[in-house]
């Protein structure tokens, strides 16, 4: 990877592990793209319900993936 981008990630992934304001807008923009996209391509429909809570669930999973510390 790229040394730049390599700083650039490593200090996305430090502000989303200590600003909790900040990881949780991250976290509401790629919910409401799931859902954008979800709307678009599927034919079943969920509850407005459940599609939230999979949604916001899908981007905590990715964010958390994204800022896991190796250990």
């Amino acid at each position: 990877m790229n040394k730049e981008i390599s700083t650039a990630v490593s200090k996305l992934n430090e502000v989303l592990r200590t600003d909790r304001e900040y990881y949780n807008a991250w976290q509401a923009n790629i919910a409401i793209q799931f859902i954008d996209a979800y709307r678009e391509e599927m034919c079943v429909t969920l509850s407005y319900d459940v599609l939230h809570k999979i949604a916001n669930d899908a981007a905590k999973n990715f964010l958390d993936l994204l800022i896991k510390e190796e250990k």
